[in-house]
């Protein structure tokens, strides 16, 4: 939609884009043809952990998640991942790198969500408000009510759960005292989180 100020450009994943039409004039613009033509609609959100709650696993604790059902195919991705990172030396593997390989494992197994396009839970580099964790994939579905709602959900239950591996969500302003307090690692009353899924 070409405007006398602006112009709206819809993009592959079904977003829009305002560019003003000055920039048409300063830079240069290549028209890519569709990367995927399916539609669907991507969801890109990013959950802050709490830096002061991430610690590293001990063999029993991994021995213990991977008895979880939920939990037996992120623990042994987090396993082999760590393995490879240490390049030798000790493998460490933490209730942070545990969550994120629960992210991912959730969202591939998740039923609306297309695994032919990127599933991707990534790590960014820590800040004064947390460790960001981006998480990036795609759903069959682009209705707009019923995407709003299908990322809701499922951003709920990824805060819902951190309190299972010993996380907390970042939150400006919050008590130092509660933030020294840390959760329980596999506490057997969060367990229920993960089987509400």
């Amino acid at each position: 939609l070409i405007r006398l100020t602006s112009t709206k450009v819809r993009n592959w994943d079904e977003t829009t884009l305002t560019i003003p039409n000055s920039r048409f004039v300063s830079e240069v613009f290549v028209n890519y043809r569709t990367q995927n033509p399916k539609g669907g609609r991507r969801m890109r959100r990013t959950l802050r952990i709490d830096q002061r709650s991430i610690r590293q696993l001990t063999p029993s604790d991994l021995d213990r998640a991977a008895a979880v059902s939920e939990l037996t195919k992120p623990v042994a991705l987090c396993r082999a991942a760590s393995t490879l990172a240490a390049a030798g030396g000790e493998a460490i593997v933490t209730n942070l790198g545990l969550f994120r390989a629960y992210v991912e494992h959730y969202l591939q197994t998740h039923r609306l969500v297309d695994r032919e396009r990127p599933v991707v839970v990534r790590q960014n580099e820590p800040t004064a408000m947390g460790v960001p964790i981006d998480i990036l994939c795609f759903f069959f579905d682009s209705e707009l009510a019923e995407y709003e709602s299908l990322q809701a959900g499922i951003l709920d239950h990824f805060v819902a759960v951190t309190s299972i591996f010993g996380l907390r969500i970042y939150q400006s302003g919050s008590d130092l005292a509660v933030a020294r307090d840390p959760y329980a690692f596999l506490a057997d009353e969060e367990l229920r989180l993960l089987r509400a899924s």
